[in-house]
C-alpha cells in the first residue's frame, strides 16, 4: 500500500517522556524500531497493544518506522525481505513505514498460517493502518493499533470457520431429515388411499357376486316351479292306462257276443 508524502507527518511534537531513547528521538525495542519517533509519547500504548495482540491471537508484531528504505527495490519485496532476515516467529506481521518516501507497507513471514498470510488478509491490514494517516493530521500509533485490530478480526473469523461449518452442516442434516420425514409421509398416505381404493373394489365386487347369485337361483326356481310336480304326472298317466284298458275290452266283449 501506498501513501502520498504530503500525509506524513511525524509526531515528534508530543512529549518526549519515557527511556533514553525516546527523549533521543529514537525507539528501538524488541518489536518497535522508531527512528523519526513517529509514535512519541504512544509507545506504551503501542507495546501494550503488541502485547495483546500476541496473547490473544498469537501474532507478533514488529513495527519499523524510518525515514527512507534506502533501497531501489519494490517496497513490499524490501519489506518482506527484511522481515525473512529477523528470522520472525511463525505468525509475525511487520508494519514498515518510509516516512519521507510515502511508503507503507505490511509484510507477514512466510511461516505464517494462510488466514493471516493469504493476500486479502495483507490488504485487509495494509487498509487499516493506511486509514488513520488519511486525516489531516496523519496518527501514527492510532495507524499501528488499526492494524492490530484487523488481526484480531482475521483470527476471530478464523476460529468461527468451525462453528460455521458446523451450523452449515446441521442445517443441511436437518434439510434432509425434514425432506425423509415429508417423503415418509407422502408415502404413507398414498399406500393408504391405494388400500382404501382396493377395499372398496373388493366391497363391490362382492356385491356384483351376491347379486349374480341370487339372479341365478330365481332362474332356477323359475324353472322348477314350472315342471309339474312328480306325483300328478303318474296319476294321469296311470289315468290314461287305464281308460285305454278299458276300452280294449269292451271291444272284445261286443265281439264274443256277436
Amino acid at each position: 500500500m501506498w501513501i502520498t508524502p504530503g500525509a506524513l507527518a511525524d509526531e515528534s511534537t508530543e512529549g518526549t517522556e519515557g527511556s533514553e531513547d525516546v527523549q533521543s528521538g529514537i525507539t528501538v525495542t524488541e518489536n518497535i524500531t522508531d527512528t523519526g519517533n513517529l509514535l512519541g509519547s504512544h509507545v506504551a500504548e503501542v507495546t501494550d497493544a503488541i502485547a495483546q495482540v500476541k496473547e490473544t491471537t498469537g501474532v507478533t508484531v514488529r513495527l519499523m518506522y524510518l525515514s527512507s528504505f534506502n533501497s531501489e527495490e519494490d517496497p513490499a519485496t524490501w519489506a518482506g525481505d527484511v522481515l525473512e532476515y529477523l528470522d520472525p516467529d511463525p505468525n509475525t506481521v511487520m508494519l514498515a513505514v518510509a516516512s519521507n518516501d510515502g511508503n507503507l507497507v505490511v509484510a507477514v513471514s512466510s511461516n505464517s498460517e494462510d488466514w493471516l498470510k493469504n493476500q486479502t488478509s495483507v490488504d485487509a491490514l495494509s487498509d487499516a493502518a493506511q486509514q488513520p494517516l488519511m486525516e489531516s493530521t496523519p496518527n501514527w500509533s492510532q495507524s499501528a493499533i488499526a492494524m492490530m485490530d484487523e488481526i484480531t478480526v482475521l483470527y476471530t473469523s478464523k476460529s468461527n470457520e468451525p462453528i460455521v461449518l458446523g451450523v452449515a452442516i446441521a442445517a443441511c442434516v436437518v434439510a434432509v431429515l425434514a425432506v425423509a420425514v415429508v417423503a415418509v409421509v407422502l408415502v404413507r398416505r398414498r399406500n393408504a388411499k391405494r388400500s382404501r381404493h382396493s377395499a372398496k373394489r373388493r366391497r363391490h365386487s362382492a356385491k356384483r357376486h351376491r347379486g349374480s347369485g341370487r339372479s341365478k337361483h330365481g332362474e332356477r326356481k323359475e324353472r322348477e316351479d314350472s315342471i309339474p310336480p312328480s306325483g300328478d304326472a303318474g296319476s294321469d298317466v296311470k289315468k290314461e292306462d287305464t281308460e285305454l284298458q278299458d276300452g280294449i275290452q269292451e271291444t272284445l266283449s261286443q265281439t264274443d257276443h256277436s
